[in-house]
């Protein structure tokens, strides 16, 4: 509009101090004047179209950074680059004002206003979520969980080492544990052991307290657990939760006397994907939780199991699992004798029944690297649900059958095992269980309280399992 009224003047100007002849070439240059006004505004117009689309080549660019920064971790991403992202909108949001004149450059720089705040929306919304990320986590409050489990029984024995209708109630065991938060992945766990103390030679046959379990749990993934302290051993723990049984009878391995249920060391634990199965390996002094460390040898162990067919319904249940176990005994002249173990199981639930099988193989040299016995131990177990639906999971008949031989080359020491009985579940916390129990042995090797021998055991239990 100015250049227009400039015009103006000019001519009217002209008119007046020129002469009538002269007026053509007054109007000749006004013409001209006029020619290069548009060239120049073509010009600039041209100008601001390439700064706009520089402009736009910009906006790809933050678009392109940005997205890069958005897909990081928010704990990795820099708040400092999401602010230079904005100190360089606001410099473009400033060039965009200065490019709106014309009607067609108008239109570009509207659009380019509009891309300009639709990223400025992400990148506040991008503050907002890093700045909640990196926001220090609360501390985790300690914690502290109490439980405890009792198993109780009366029992009336019919023929064997106690005598004839001999009967008593008796509490086997009473375990209260106590697990602690001490950080978000960090916990402690100890078990107290309440036992009737039945040790060979001792003044006093009642109850005492003892430590099970004291241990430091650290999980620094959620498939990965480290162990230290006095931890549950390779084996017998994991049988008791296939067994279930553990209030009515120690597995084999605990029976026959394999290892101890937990020693003092560490272990490593990898959860396989996918509830799988795991694999554990373990450092272990090898005397047990009731002793201290008497030699300068650990024993190892590893143990793995695995459920392969979790995306099969029919054989989702089918379990494998197995552990070696590589120990030592002290010899008279301070040298290591062999006292290894290995083992398998294997387990299958379908419906209402669930059937199990352990195997394991013992080697030990007990004075001489030279003689080295070898036993194993078979036990078959499993149970079978009432197949009724408000009585499925309350009613349940079980059994087990165990055949042990501690040497294989002595013979004449293999003793047989076995377990009837029928367990009722009122509430997830209690079971009740009526059942047989009998022992028979290959030859008269089971001592009565008497002094006398006798190959057979039999007695009735009413057993009663308690969680609390």
């Amino acid at each position: 509009m100015k250049r227009i009224t400039a015009v103006i003047v000019l001519i009217f100007v002209f008119a007046l101090g020129a002469n009538a002849q002269d007026f053509k070439k007054v109007v000749d240059i006004v013409v001209e004047m006029e020619a290069s006004l548009k060239n120049m505004i073509t010009k600039e117009e041209s100008q601001r179209k390439t700064e706009v689309s520089a402009l736009k080549s910009q906006v790809d660019e933050l678009r392109t950074t940005f997205a890069h920064v958005n897909t990081t971790r928010p704990e990795e991403a820099k708040i400092t680059n999401v602010e230079l992202l904005a100190e360089r909108i606001d410099a473009m949001e400033k060039k965009v004002g200065e490019n709106s004149h014309s009607t067609e450059v108008a239109t570009l720089t509207t659009q380019l206003s509009g891309l300009l705040v639709e990223l400025r929306k992400s990148i506040d919304d991008s503050k907002v979520a890093q700045a909640a990320v990196m926001k220090p986590a609360p501390p985790v409050a300690p914690s502290m969980q109490v439980s405890g489990q009792a198993f109780a029984y009366y029992t009336y024995t019919t023929s064997g080492i106690e005598g004839k209708d001999f009967n008593r109630f008796d509490l086997d065991r009473l375990y209260l544990t106590a697990k602690g938060q001490v950080f978000e992945d960090g916990k402690f766990q100890l078990t107290t052991d309440l036992y009737r103390n039945t040790a060979t030679g001792s003044y006093y046959s009642g109850f005492a307290l003892r430590v099970k379990f004291a241990f430091f749990d650290y999980t620094p993934a959620s498939e990965l657990s480290i162990k230290f302290g006095v931890i549950p051993t390779v084996w017998p723990g994991f049988v008791d939760g296939v067994w279930k049984y553990r209030g009515i009878s120690a597995t084999i391995t605990d029976r026959q006397g394999y290892y101890s249920t937990a020693d003092i060391g560490m272990s490593v634990s990898y959860a396989l994907p996918e509830r799988m199965g795991d694999v554990t390996g373990f450092i272990l002094n090898g005397n047990g939780f009731t002793s201290p460390e008497t030699n300068r040898f650990k024993d190892f162990a590893l143990k793995a199991s695995i459920t392969p067919f979790v995306d099969n319904s029919l054989l989702k249940t089918l379990l494998f699992a197995g552990y070696a176990y590589k120990g030592s005994n002290l010899s008279a002249v301070s040298n290591a004798l062999k006292r290894d173990r290995v083992g398998g199981l294997v387990s299958y639930n379908y419906s209402v029944a669930t059937v199990s099988a352990e195997y394991n193989i013992r080697k030990d040299a007990p004075s001489n690297p030279d003689t080295v016995s070898t036993g194993n131990a078979l036990s078959l177990f499993g149970e079978i649900k009432v197949p009724i639906e408000e009585w499925k999971n309350k009613l349940t008949l079980f059994w087990r059958y165990d055949i042990a031989e501690p040497n294989v080359d002595k013979g004449g020491d293999m003793t047989r095992f076995g377990i009837l009985g029928v367990a009722y579940k009122p509430t997830d916390k209690i079971t009740v269980a009526i059942d047989h129990q009998w022992v028979r042995a290959e030859s008269e090797t089971l001592k009565r309280n008497d002094g006398t021998k006798t190959e057979y055991d039999g007695r009735w239990f009413l057993h009663s399992i308690i969680n609390f």
